[in-house]
């Protein structure tokens, strides 16, 4: 008898072992899901602050390229059209 109740500590043991560390892991995917969402927050909110800052060379290339395609052209852009960012521009 005294050997079941050994035995059966010992599985007792087992499980609260087991129940803490699944619990501590669910903890620790909780924080990383946590995280990882608050950095995707972070990231979306430059992204944001970037498509606010180009909003009005975009619009102007966008309405020269529309204008462009009425007219029958093949649209092509050329830095000197904005010349206030001609300048900064380095891929043209």
């Amino acid at each position: 008898m005294d050997t079941l109740q050994n035995i059966s500590v010992q599985i007792s043991d087992f499980l609260w072992s087991y129940i803490i560390i699944t619990v501590l892991i669910c903890c620790a995917l909780f924080f990383a899901w946590s995280m990882a969402d608050i950095t995707m927050a972070l990231l979306t909110l430059c992204n944001l602050v970037a498509i606010v800052m180009l909003s009005r060379q975009a619009v102007f290339l966008l309405q020269d390229y529309r204008k462009q395609k009425k007219e029958g052209k093949n649209p092509v852009f050329k830095k000197e059209m904005m010349p206030e960012i001609a300048d900064k521009l380095e891929a043209w």
